[in-house]
């Protein structure tokens, strides 16, 4: 049977041929001009009620708003659309594309053009940020008695970790952070997240926690309230060395306990954390020296003391194996070498 439309081709669907279908069939529909409004500083873009991640410039951002208003039938499969900017002029983009799809088996091209115009606006996040905004502070204690390094390693290591999140959650972020007098402060964006590492900072260099909670405002009927963790640090880290009670320990790790060698001895212990914090520490870089080795017996070994330049006599700690070379590392504390 002849198409019904032009009486010339075949019929291919709905009493129509190829060509008449094709012609009659409109895949792609966007508006003339469409409104958008993004955030300047971080280029979100508002979508509906919800700020959507836009990555690039506010170029970008205006395409990215032209392909969410495209309409298309809901019949038409392995769709592809793409636009381009021709040119802009401040906040208004003129764009040009084309969209594909295939309908019936039929491949369909449709040509599209549209204006978009931006109205730069900061989004939530950022409102906060620059407001100053903050749901928690997690303030450290103790870290001034680490070395410079050791502090630096800790405050990188929480700012890493806000980055970090903060391209999962735009709510992580740090509304600033300071040094203050024995410690650190970080005013935090999200309750949960401080709170997250507020524990894993206990967890990792033990010490003590507190949590308390201040009264900020209400809201539809509810208390709202800013929370302070506090993560008193015990002023030591792994690879440290403690003193106290005539015993030398160097610190293994840190938990609810220290888990300990005593230098001595070479044993395994396990220090309260109260005890391990009221003795004297010494960082390693302060105590730590190769001795040439001169000779070596069963359960000792002899050795150039680098500092004195005597002749010294070590005990070998239980368990302790040396490794090739001409040096051995070993602490020295109170004038005695220890083998580590």
């Amino acid at each position: 049977m002849l198409c019904l439309r032009c009486g010339v081709h075949e019929q291919f669907h709905d009493n129509l041929c190829r060509d008449c279908l094709i012609s009659a069939y409109d895949p792609f529909h966007i508006a003339s001009v469409i409104h958008g409004t993004v955030c300047p500083d971080c280029n979100k873009v508002l979508r509906n009620k919800t700020w959507a991640d836009c990555q690039g410039s506010a170029m970008e951002a205006a395409v990215q708003i032209a392909m969410w208003e495209v309409e298309q039938k809901s019949d038409l499969k392995n769709v592809a659309v793409e636009f381009s900017c021709d040119r802009f002029d401040k906040n208004v983009y003129f764009l040009s594309g084309e969209g594909r799809g295939s309908y019936m088996g039929i491949m369909v091209m449709k040509p599209l053009t549209t204006e978009v115009r931006l109205t730069p606006n900061l989004c939530v996040y950022c409102s906060r940020r620059s407001g100053n905004y903050y749901e928690a502070i997690l303030q450290l204690r103790g870290i001034d008695a680490l070395d410079p390094d050791q502090q630096r390693n800790i405050v990188d290591w929480i700012i890493d970790e806000v980055l970090l999140q903060s391209r999962k959650d735009p709510n992580v972020f740090v509304t600033r952070d300071e040094k203050v007098r024995g410690g650190h402060d970080f005013y935090m964006g999200n309750n949960s997240f401080a709170r997250q590492i507020a524990i894993r900072i206990h967890d990792q260099y033990g010490g003590e926690m507190k949590v308390s909670k201040t009264l900020f405002t209400r809201k539809d009927g509810r208390d709202i309230y800013r929370v302070t963790y506090l993560v008193r640090l015990p002023g030591f880290v792994p690879g440290d060395y403690l003193s106290g009670d005539g015993s030398i320990y160097k610190v293994k790790r840190i938990h609810s306990r220290v888990k300990v060698i005593d230098v001595a001895s070479g044993r395994e212990e396990h220090l309260p954390m109260d005890d391990a914090m009221r003795m004297t520490r010494l960082s390693p870089g302060s105590v730590e020296v190769d001795a040439v080795v001169l000779s070596e017996g069963r359960s000792e070994i002899q050795v150039l003391d680098p500092v004195s330049m005597r002749t010294r006599d070590v005990i070998l700690p239980e368990g302790f194996v040396r490794e090739e070379g001409a040096t051995v590392r070993c602490a020295r504390i109170d004038d005695e070498l220890y083998l580590i």
